[in-house]
């Protein structure tokens, strides 16, 4: 653990939380873009591959009847399917579908547009350069190998 010079830390962590809260927030006011929960749904699919309602649910923290609704909603928008899973008759297995990974590559392209014209628009370059030593900072902090 990193000490804090003279305790800078000390409340960081709930101004982090908040500004990155209101970012997403304000990524999210694009139009056109799918709810965030579907969306998530549908970027767990295609991490996870083929699985049950429960493991998404569990995976997602919701309740079971709740991803289940999410996933029947999809599936009537021709973005997963369903089918029987051979290991547990009782449960069926969720797949994404080609419709479903071509939504989550137009909704993840206009969020990643909206977020370099924010950064385009509202910063100059030299904050750009903060931007992204901080971004190395949240992948360190996060043990994310990405960058």
């Amino acid at each position: 653990m990193v000490a804090s010079e003279s305790g800078t830390a000390a409340g960081l962590g709930e101004a982090l939380l908040r500004a990155i809260g209101a970012f997403a927030r304000a990524v999210r006011r694009e139009r056109n873009t799918p709810p965030s929960a579907r969306a998530e749904a549908l970027a767990l699919l295609a991490e996870m591959g083929e699985v049950n309602v429960a493991a998404l649910a569990q995976r997602r923290q919701v309740k079971h009847q709740t991803m289940r609704t999410m996933v029947a909603q999809m599936e009537c928008a021709g973005l997963v399917a369903r089918r029987p899973d051979p290991a547990d008759g009782r449960s069926q297995l969720v797949a994404l579908l080609p419709a479903g990974r071509a939504e989550l590559a137009r909704a993840g392209a206009r969020h990643r547009a909206r977020i370099d014209a924010m950064i385009a628009d509202g910063l100059t370059v030299q904050e750009q350069a903060v931007l992204r030593a901080a971004v190395v900072l949240l992948d360190r902090l996060s043990g994310s190998t990405q960058g």
